[in-house]
């Protein structure tokens, strides 16, 4: 793999953040393969989401807990056709949570993705985030760290 393709594969990532903390979500549709298939590795979520359609949903869920949630990247990683990212979450449980009602409290957590892409779009995405720290933090699960 070339040092060119790893640089777009980034640069595609980092515009798919963007688009993230912007709430742009015809972007974040269209930057997914039909075919997209996100992995969940904690186990939050069983059901693997797959397609633009599903991804708007889950993220529009996202949104609506943490209306004023921020990706911040502090790691970037390419390697051929994958892209790693560790980043932080910053934002405010203001909104129903899969179920969890609104606390107001202010969340801080971290994770870890590994995107898979093809022709400049995003295939595959495995995800770990730290369930245990959000649920932690707003009071759901009490965890002595």
């Amino acid at each position: 793999m070339n040092e060119s393709m790893e640089e777009n594969n980034m640069e595609v990532i980092q515009s798919v953040i963007k688009a993230f903390n912007k709430r742009d979500m015809p972007f974040l549709k269209h930057s997914v393969t039909s075919g997209f298939l996100r992995h969940d590795l904690s186990g939050a979520f069983l059901v693997k989401h797959t397609g633009g359609a599903e991804v708007a949903n889950f993220l529009q869920a996202l949104f609506a807990a943490f209306p004023d949630i921020i990706l911040d990247i502090k790691d970037l990683i390419a390697s051929g056709d994958r892209v790693v990212i560790r980043y932080r979450f910053t934002g405010t449980h203001t909104g129903d949570l899969f179920g969890a009602p609104a606390t107001g409290k202010q969340v801080d957590f971290d994770g870890i993705n590994i995107y898979r892409l093809e022709d400049k779009k995003v295939a595959e995405v495995w995800q770990l985030w730290d369930w245990a720290k959000v649920l932690d933090q707003i009071g759901i699960l009490k965890w002595d760290r």
